[in-house]
């Protein structure tokens, strides 16, 4: 009977020692914690000027697959509206005139969504742009090209920077020959006006 009870005993703790080691082993297998991926400016080109706008790829990876969620864009006081990934990317154009002129830092900010938050972290990536000052075309039209000595002239002056430009605003100065105009005129908001009629001086 002793024999038995010993031999009983020794079942009871190996099958104790079995059941504890498996247990531990599911412990072990928790979720893992989300990583945070890569995100990749792409500027169509790195100069350009006040006038003209620019289109920025945005590319959000990872080695688990591509990400879902939307990005962001910002740059000096411009913030765009979020962007929605599309098989990672994404593209957002900066509308004309919305970066000042000087280097420009631009940073994208990519923010999960329901789908991946469990999987990804918030990521962030810059890219560097610069923008210069734009020379408008200033475009003069005189309502004749053929006058007579002391014949007074209407000009029409534009300034223009081109297709989805912003308009330009200032002043200008109307001269040639002998003549400048006494004073500078201001543009309006359609960047072109008529000057008064303006007398031009006899011929010597």
């Amino acid at each position: 009977m002793r024999g038995t009870a010993v031999c009983l005993l020794a079942i009871a703790i190996v099958f104790a020692i079995g059941c504890g080691g498996s247990s531990n082993g599911v412990g072990r297998g928790g979720s893992q914690s989300p990583v945070t991926p890569t995100l990749t400016l792409s500027p169509g080109t790195s100069t350009i000027s006040t006038v003209q706008a620019l289109k920025v790829t945005v590319s959000v990876s990872a080695s688990s697959g591509p990400p879902t969620g939307s990005v962001t864009l910002s740059g000096g006081t411009y913030t765009s509206s979020a962007s929605a990934l599309n098989g990672g990317s994404t593209s957002i154009t900066i509308p004309a005139g919305s970066l000042a002129p000087g280097p420009v830092t631009l940073k994208g900010t990519y923010t999960p969504d329901a789908a991946s938050s469990a999987t990804y972290n918030t990521a962030s990536g810059t890219a560097a742009v610069t923008v210069s000052l734009a020379t408008p075309t200033v475009s003069v039209t005189p309502s004749s090209l053929s006058i007579v000595v002391g014949q007074s002239v209407q000009v029409a002056v534009s300034v223009s920077g081109g297709t989805g430009a912003p308009a330009a605003t200032g002043t200008v100065v109307l001269s040639g020959g002998g003549y400048t105009s006494a004073a500078t005129i201001s543009l309006q908001a359609a960047s072109a006006f008529w000057y008064p009629r303006i007398p031009l001086p006899p011929e010597a």
